[in-house]
């Protein structure tokens, strides 16, 4: 039979991102609902996760989009 199973901390630390940011999801929810209605709550989480998209892709050195005329912005 073999011996106890150990688990990298980098498992333990991404379950634990999980609970905690998934869990924290329908808390947010749950309270927003009473302040706003629920398609302006969705339209700021939205929001808030493009941006912090977007904010990852530059630190990252993906170049921005060009704009409408094809060109770089600026």
């Amino acid at each position: 039979m073999p011996g106890p199973r150990r688990f990298p901390l980098p498992l333990i630390a991404a379950f634990f991102a999980l609970y905690v940011i998934w869990g924290s999801t329908y808390l947010v929810i749950r309270i927003g609902v009473e302040y706003w209605p629920p398609l302006l709550l969705a339209g700021i989480r939205f929001c808030m996760a493009g941006a912090l998209m977007y904010g990852y892709l530059r630190w990252r050195g993906v170049p921005a989009r060009p704009g409408r005329n094809g060109r770089p912005p600026g």
